[in-house]
């Protein structure tokens, strides 16, 4: 009698088992589509937001619009970087951080002023997270 109670209650230990990796596999799969399908949205409307920082920034620098804006390859750092043309190129750079990029602000003005190559920032966004530099 207990052998007949304990064998049903493995057989329903196995099956809740089963159910339950098949939902984890369900999850799994819905958020990986997800991820896939509205991601890249989302980072086409950020990536279209900081352009557009950056666009104003150039017309206030040059007085005309850029003409084309197009984004660099990544260095490693959590910046991003877009090359401006028009009547000049200037690159674009977005940071999060705006303790390193003020840090990169005093940096590249006291290397500058000593003499070493190193690209002239000519303007600074009001929250310092968007800035032109000269494209060397």
């Amino acid at each position: 009698m207990f052998r007949i109670v304990f064998l049903r209650l493995g057989l329903f230990l196995v099956f809740l088992f089963l159910l339950l990796l098949v939902h984890l596999c369900c999850l799994c799969f819905l958020v990986i589509v997800v991820h896939i399908r509205y991601i890249p949205i989302f980072a086409r409307k950020y990536t279209i937001m900081i352009t557009e920082e950056l666009q104003k920034l150039y017309l206030a620098y040059t007085g005309v619009p850029a003409e084309n804006i197009t984004e660099l390859p990544s260095s490693g750092s959590n910046r991003r970087y877009f090359r401006l043309t028009g009547t000049q190129t200037l690159i674009g750079v977005y940071g999060t951080s705006v303790d390193e990029n003020e840090a990169f602000f005093y940096m590249a003005e006291h290397f500058r002023k000593n003499g070493l190559p190193v690209p002239e920032v000519h303007i600074v966004s009001e929250d310092k997270m968007y800035y032109l530099q000269e494209d060397l």
